[in-house]
């Protein structure tokens, strides 16, 4: 009984750290890769960021990829906005309207990934994202904006 119990203590405490570890880790996390998605039957993006990157297609089959340096600053705040959510909520978000499903706005995600874990969002409008993600999906749209400037 009692090396039931230990165990059981054992397996409780190494989940909590592991926990803790995956929230306090994000500023740490230089293999991280946000990813926005948008589409309509006639409509398409793609922009996803690393570190070192800032990527971008119109295209499905992302035949055509743009891709330029991704400013430290840029990193940085991404980074902070990311700590100031709870990714493993990501996936229990409400949209706050459904005009996608008639047609109405484009279909959005949003997909952290960090510490081999993959964390998204259901879908949402592109350009109404839920509130608690939309400093960091405006962040995204704002480094992609950038980019065409280059």
């Amino acid at each position: 009984m009692k090396i039931l119990f230990s165990l059981i203590v054992l397996f409780i405490c190494s989940n909590e750290c592991h926990h803790n570890n995956s929230r306090s880790s994000v500023h740490a996390q230089d293999d991280m890769v946000i990813t926005y998605e948008a589409s309509t039957r006639g409509f398409y993006e793609k922009t996803w960021i690393t570190k070192d990157s800032v990527s971008f297609s119109n295209d499905r089959n992302l035949a055509t990829v743009k891709v330029v340096k991704c400013e430290g600053s840029d990193w940085n705040e991404l980074t902070t906005l990311i700590k100031d959510i709870n990714v493993e909520e990501l996936p229990k978000l409400e949209a706050p309207s459904k005009m996608y499903q008639v047609d109405g706005a484009a279909m959005a995600t949003l997909k952290i990934e960090m510490n081999n874990e993959v964390y998204e969002t259901n879908i949402f409008d592109h350009g109404h994202p839920p509130k608690a993600i939309s400093k960091l999906v405006n962040k995204v749209l704002s480094i992609k904006e950038d980019m065409a400037k280059h």
